[in-house]
């Protein structure tokens, strides 16, 4: 349905907006540099942070009127998987997040109107499940029970190890190898990803004592001897809880300093986090945020970090990651422990491995570390700085990169292809021997950084944000 408004005649050029589809069907007056908004502020809500709020799956359409100007607007927005819009205005909003749309003149592309979009999920969706196995024999299937209101959307499923359980689109279950931890299968919404149910399943030996259908547990690319007892592929709608804690804000809530001890000028946020198409979506944005401490533009990304750990094995992860100044992505591990009573103590003492760090202004490079102490518990490295032999590839594509960690030894692989082996490596005097620090458990961490000490404290170009990493899977392997 098209509403009327008034319009206001206010400067050069004006810009009205309306919307339909949704409970809130209008936005609040808003002023912008050259443009002024009359909008209709009736049955629509604006959050703290100044976001005009829609709803998965609402669709409406922009509209712009021109003082001195008849070939009118084009309308755009700066993440279509959030909110699609098309030229004429038409949009639908298809994912929680946030986005800028930007209306600007035809005659004179300078003249625009922005505003900061927040995508919520539907609300009041509800999952409810039904009777489910708590254990299941190797090579045994079934089927999920679960319905979803009638808002809900497709009901969605992923497991929490798939090397272990698998699920499919339409929730059917496979036990694939025992495991001596319980495996959770989620079931989302599609219309609210916040809104999931989950079960644990135990997988036990078949009758025949089988253990593993090894004909569907792949191994490490070409090394027959790593055998895949973890794995997320990021299916279903949202990331699996069970397996990854979302660390939010600017790391003084981690006894870091402001800007997660390295200067960096990023805030993480929750709902810069999304799972689709298969695939885990960490975006970095330039928005309006109150929490962001002391950059002169505001950015906003992601950072997770597994609630797996262990000691020993491959461990990679297939991703992409946009370029550009300052763009600073991350997929490495940190230990479980760092206690002086149980370990070797914080930073360096207990260690670190980045197994892949990039810098945006130089996308044919990869960067792969171990961080440690000296004898007098200084901080020391020792790595690489990889570059593609391919003039034509970069980590804008997607590429598989791995750690190979065994007792005294740690390898690092770009494409199954060793760009560094290290063997020795120092602790600090009275804290432990080798192969310490790189003998206890790790987890695994995921983000996407911005500005900050790594690279000498460049910032982003406007036409770079916002930027994306994209992570297909993370695996962790065992020697067979």
């Amino acid at each position: 349905m098209k509403r009327k408004f008034k319009k206001i005649m206010l400067l050069p050029l004006a810009l009205l907006i309306t919307s339909c589809g949704g409970t809130n069907n209008t936005l609040p007056n808003v002023e912008f540099k050259d443009i002024y908004v009359n909008i209709n502020t009736e049955n629509l809500s604006q959050n703290y942070d100044g976001y005009y709020i829609f709803t998965i799956g609402q669709t409406g359409k922009f509209e712009a009127s021109l003082i001195n100007d008849e070939a009118g607007v084009n309308f755009s927005s700066n993440d279509p998987s959030i909110i699609e819009v098309k030229t004429d205005g038409t949009f639908t909003a298809k994912e929680i997040g946030t986005s800028i749309i930007t209306a600007s003149s035809i005659t004179d592309p300078t003249k625009t109107s922005k505003i900061n979009v927040l995508i919520n999920g539907v609300e009041d969706v509800s999952i409810t499940l039904g009777e489910n196995p708590s254990s299941i024999k190797v090579g045994e299937t079934f089927k999920v029970a679960a319905t979803g209101s009638s808002n809900a959307g497709t009901l969605m499923y992923s497991s929490s190890n798939s090397a272990v359980l698998t699920v499919t689109d339409d929730g059917t279950v496979e036990a694939i190898q025992t495991s001596s931890e319980p495996v959770y299968i989620v079931v989302s919404a599609k219309n609210n990803r916040n809104v999931s149910e989950s079960f644990s399943v135990n997988v036990v030996a078949s009758d025949d004592g089988t253990t593993i259908l090894t004909d569907k547990v792949p191994t490490a690319g070409e090394n027959s001897e790593y055998r895949l007892i973890y794995e997320d592929t990021f299916s279903g709608n949202a990331l699996n809880k069970h397996n990854w804690e979302v660390q939010e804000g600017d790391g003084t809530a981690y006894g870091l300093a402001s800007g997660w001890g390295n200067q960096e000028l990023q805030y993480y946020l929750d709902r810069n986090i999304r799972v689709e198409n298969g695939e885990l979506v960490i975006a970095l944005k330039n928005e309006k945020s109150d929490y962001v401490y002391s950059s002169p533009d505001s950015y906003t990304s992601g950072r997770i970090r597994s609630l797996f750990n262990g000691t020993y094995g491959r461990v990679e992860a297939r991703l992409s990651v946009d370029s550009g100044n300052g763009i600073w992505p991350a997929f490495w591990m940190l230990p479980q422990d760092t206690s002086t009573e149980t370990s070797y103590g914080g930073w360096p003492n207990s260690g670190e491995i980045d197994i892949f760090e990039g810098r945006g202004r130089l996308p044919w490079m990869v960067y792969s570390t171990l961080h440690y102490a000296d004898h007098n518990g200084g901080a020391t490295a020792d790595g690489i700085s990889y570059a593609f032999e391919d003039d034509s590839t970069d980590t804008t594509q997607k590429h598989t990169y791995a750690l190979e960690w065994e007792e005294g030894n740690i390898t690092f692989l770009v494409d199954d292809v060793e760009t560094i082996s290290i063997n020795e490596w120092t602790i600090s005097d009275g804290t432990g021997s080798f192969p310490a620090p790189f003998d206890k458990n790790f987890y695994v961490i995921l983000n996407l950084a911005v500005g900050g000490t790594y690279d000498a404290g460049y910032v982003p170009d406007a036409e770079n944000i916002p930027a994306f990493m994209n992570v297909e899977y993370v695996r962790w392997y065992k020697k067979i």
